[in-house]
């Protein structure tokens, strides 16, 4: 099964160059411009996304409420997590994963093996 990615960031940049870059890759790829846009599109699409990239601090919802509101729709299904934020690492992330902004590319694919 292909890896599907949901991509969520309210900078469209960094949205883009990250689909056009996962893409290139030939992973499918989904995206959302802010957490309630994300967890709708993880709903939507829950049984094929295995990994999330999201930004910590967008508006509407972040990315820690999105994860968590995630956690409590689908409790048995866990996708890996990534947090992307231009600020140090917030404390409440938990375990997952953290990449501060700007990143290269190179870490990107470090956090998808």
């Amino acid at each position: 099964m292909k890896m599907v990615v949901l991509i969520v960031d309210d900078d469209n940049g960094i949205r883009s160059l990250l689909e056009h870059y996962l893409r290139s890759k030939g992973l499918q790829v989904v995206t959302a411009s802010d957490g309630e846009k994300g967890l709708a599109a993880y709903c939507a699409n829950h049984e094929r996304i295995t990994k999330v990239l999201t930004d910590v601090t967008m508006p509407v919802m972040t990315g820690p409420q999105m994860v968590q509101a995630i956690r409590k729709h689908y409790p048995k299904k866990s996708p890996k997590i990534t947090y992307m934020s231009g600020y140090a690492r917030p404390v409440d992330l938990g375990d997952h994963m953290f990449i501060l902004k700007p990143f290269n590319l190179k870490t990107i694919d470090e956090i998808l093996t």
